[in-house]
């Protein structure tokens, strides 16, 4: 992507010839090339888009024509909520999106594509909001398992059982452990024979469950239908991992609560990666004011 950015005709676009970019952008544009995850900026008033590989992959047949354009005509069908994005950024916040939903051409066809994004305001030199900067994992796989999972335990148990990038598992209506997968194994590092019958409390950490945030996960879904939740999961080892996790409420016939299906994804070095992201991008802003600062006392 770094070489098509540098063909590509800026001088066309409101952003004008590469070489008369703010200094904030050609950092930020460096940063998004060298991440090892989906990213992509918004830049301006019209939010034109620039990303990189892992994005380019991600979008399909829509890429390379999406470079440069806005991306609320790229993404016509999520404009009004992409606005709505937009629109926090803006005002300087940062926000997650767990589960954003695109139709994508691919593979000659067109694809429902669900995708976990983060956006972070990208400041010009003065400060001000100029843009978005967007991490974005796409979550499709997660989001089809999970609607899988509320058919039936008899029609999902063979999905659940190759599905290996996420925890999969089923409670009973009082949160204990019934149905456990191979995937649930991987990521959380328990055998089934160590998990069946055991309360879902085990896989937190103290805090949470002292505090009555594992209770009330499993209440709002019962009472909602599902339930999101977004912090740290503790595997068999005592390690920690930061992981995102679906909560649905399974019903019978009769609409009467018999369990729960969760499904958990690690997000481990998505947040790292976004954390990495923020630092340099905080180092780069301090180096820049520190160089212009130096040059005012030449002056």
């Amino acid at each position: 992507m770094a070489r098509r950015i540098r063909a590509h005709d800026w001088a066309a676009t409101s952003l004008g010839p590469v070489e008369a970019w703010p200094q904030s952008l050609r950092t930020a544009v460096e940063l998004m090339l060298v991440h090892g995850v989906a990213s992509a900026i918004h830049y301006g008033p019209r939010a034109l888009l620039l990303y990189n590989d892992a994005w380019a992959e991600m979008m399909g047949a829509r890429h390379p024509e999406a470079l440069g354009r806005s991306s609320l005509d790229v993404f016509p069908e999520a404009r009004a909520l992409l606005e709505q994005n937009l629109a926090h950024v803006r005002r300087g916040e940062s926000l997650r999106r767990s589960e954003q939903s695109f139709a994508l051409p691919r593979d000659g066809w067109v694809q429902r594509v669900w995708v976990a994004m983060t956006y972070g305001p990208l400041r010009a030199e003065d400060g001000q909001v100029v843009g978005a900067f967007v991490l974005a994992i796409e979550t499709t796989e997660q989001h089809q398992a999970h609607d899988v999972l509320r058919a039936s335990e008899a029609r999902y148990r063979p999905l659940m059982e190759n599905v290996r990038d996420h925890a999969l598992f089923l409670l009973d209506d009082q949160g204990r452990v019934t149905e456990w997968t191979l995937g649930a194994q991987r990521v959380k590092g328990y055998s089934a024979e160590e998990v069946l019958g055991r309360h879902v409390s085990l896989f937190f950490p103290p805090e949470p469950v002292e505090q009555g945030a594992v209770a009330r996960e499993l209440s709002d879904a019962a009472a909602t239908g599902r339930a999101e939740h977004e912090g740290w999961h503790v595997r068999k080892d005592g390690s920690r991992f930061w992981g995102h996790e679906i909560t649905t409420a399974l019903r019978d016939e009769h609409n009467r609560l018999v369990g729960f299906s969760k499904v958990t994804r690690d997000l481990s070095e998505h947040r790292r990666l976004e954390q990495q992201r923020e630092e340099l991008l905080a180092t780069a802003t301090a180096a820049r004011g520190q160089a212009e600062e130096a040059q005012r006392a030449k002056d």
